[in-house]
């Protein structure tokens, strides 16, 4: 018996609408081959999310330490910045080493250079010391200058400690609790300095891990620079407490130099890369495979999952609002097999017409941001900015809402940044894309205005820890009137939007879909 999951998204009254039809419960099954297909250009995927072709991101089981203790490492080289590409290789690190590329790739930029007696020694754990240098050069920081206020100066690592404290990578807190040079460093310390020495915020989303519940863990998780050990009943284990590998910290240094070449990148592909060769077993993981597949334009993917097919849909919809200046897909169909769903997805109007209005709204949003956010304003400034901006420079699509012939540029940020005419869907992704250049994180929200029975979309913002809603939409008068700008929707709590008549799912006010 054939079992099919369709969601049509449906464009009505300016609102974003879902009709689900035969969504069926999933079986638990064994999976199949995964695959994806994209519209752009060959070339690319070839080059960039071939199943394979980029780092390991699933470490193997812990390996135990080597049974001999090993010479002095070399990896404490003279050299502060990595050297001229160079191609090296040790004995004990092989091809089918999962982390070959990574130790290979460090080698040959001069961060690491392994034993006088030419090894690597992977399975070695690594000491503080050894890890900041590595994390120091690999996240680009100024070696040059010195801190005035130098730690550890007896240590050969004592400039690379003193950056990062400096840098606020390592802090008082591990000071006062026993930091020394020497000490092999644990996947959490590791995976801490990690994501300060990145800059990433730390995420609240839900616990990854099993054995575990940390919140630089469940960053660098959601950051898909950490996934920890898959076991078999396919849940993940951190094992935070255990001292790292050499070849551990080796790849958490390749993704750091990959990441900050372009996160964007980084992230698509690790994304990409985890749907294609692993079942995707939380909600997280489809809601980022969803937004990837919208943003590239992709028209076919296929996944494994053992979710209920009810809640991919639901997961597909809410990463539609969540990302709605990347919405632009009229509909997804899929036929599971088990707990393999090949998805095609749909476009009412052409892929390359819609990269083209993409590609204007973001060259007018870079413009706009521009002009209208200064030095010294605070994100609450740069918010009101936004929202001003919008109602000043855009007006609601009435005269077509009346009729019932709103066109689709309407519904979309081009719409609102480039024609200047929208209804609440074009608005809020408008504000997304405004927001996202400021680093602002912004998401959509479906639900219903006051009195209404229509859906409608509006806007949250995270601002100092905090969320608020804003209803663009709302504030800007309808039939326009030029110049006036209203503020009774703009920086409200949940409890005062709830005051004032608006009803949503209260989940998408879950701090959790913010990072």
């Amino acid at each position: 018996m054939n079992r099919k999951i369709q969601i049509r998204l449906l464009f009505a009254l300016g609102a974003l609408a879902v009709l689900f039809q035969g969504i069926p419960a999933v079986s638990a099954q064994s999976g199949g081959l995964r695959t994806y297909t994209s519209e752009t250009t060959a070339a690319v995927q070839t080059t960039e999310v071939v199943a394979g072709s980029l780092p390991v991101m699933e470490a193997e089981s812990p390996a135990p330490p080597a049974e001999t203790e090993p010479a002095p490492d070399t990896d404490i080289s003279e050299n502060d910045t990595p050297a001229e590409p160079e191609i090296l290789s040790f004995p004990d690190v092989n091809e089918s080493d999962w982390f070959y590329t990574d130790v290979t790739k460090l080698a040959s930029l001069g961060i690491i250079n392994g034993y006088p007696d030419g090894s690597f020694l992977p399975h070695n754990q690594i000491t503080n010391a050894e890890f900041i240098k590595i994390l120091m050069i690999s996240a680009g920081m100024d070696l040059e200058e010195v801190p005035e206020e130098q730690l550890y100066a007896e240590s050969w690592a004592s400039l690379y400690i003193s950056i990062a404290y400096a840098n606020g990578i390592i802090t008082d807190a591990d000071l006062d609790a026993g930091f020394s040079p020497d000490d092999f460093i644990t996947r959490s310390a590791m995976t801490k300095m990690m994501i300060l020495a990145l800059g990433i915020e730390p995420s609240r989303i839900d616990d990854p891990f099993t054995d575990i519940s940390d919140m630089y863990a469940s960053t660098a998780y959601n950051e898909y620079l950490l996934r920890g050990y898959l076991q078999p009943d396919d849940t993940r284990i951190y094992d935070g407490g255990s001292p790292a590998a050499r070849s551990e910290a080796a790849a958490i240094a390749v993704r750091i130099i990959e990441y900050r070449e372009d996160a964007y990148k980084y992230k698509k592909n690790a994304i990409l890369e985890n749907a294609s060769e692993n079942p995707l077993n939380n909600e997280f993981e489809l809601l980022n495979l969803f937004y990837i597949l919208n943003r590239e334009f992709f028209t076919e993917f296929t996944f494994e999952t053992a979710i209920p097919a009810e809640t991919v849909s639901s997961y597909y919809t809410h990463s539609n609002l969540i990302n709605l200046e990347y919405f632009y897909s009229s509909g997804i169909y899929a036929t599971p097999t088990g707990n393999v769903y090949p998805l095609t997805i749909q476009y009412d109007t052409d892929i390359e017409v819609l990269k083209q209005y993409h590609a204007e709204a973001e060259e007018k949003a870079d413009k706009v941001i521009e002009a209208i956010i200064t030095e010294g304003m605070t994100d609450a400034d740069k918010v009101k900015a936004i929202h001003d901006y919008l109602i000043l420079n855009c007006e609601y699509d009435y005269n077509n809402y009346l009729i019932g012939t709103i066109p689709y540029e309407s519904y979309i940020a081009y719409g609102a940044l480039c024609g200047r005419m929208a209804v609440c869907q074009g608005y809020s992704a408008a504000f997304n894309m405004l927001c996202e250049r400021v680093g602002i994180r912004s998401v959509a929200v479906g639900g219903y205005a006051p009195g209404s029975t229509e859906d409608h979309a509006w806007n949250m913002v995270l601002v100092d820890g905090q969320l608020y809603h804003i209803d663009v939409t709302h504030d800007d008068p309808v039939p326009d009137q030029k110049g006036k700008i209203s503020y009774k929707y703009f920086y409200l709590t949940d409890t005062e939007m709830t005051n004032l008549g608006y009803t949503w799912d209260k989940e998408q006010s879950n701090l959790k879909y913010f990072y």
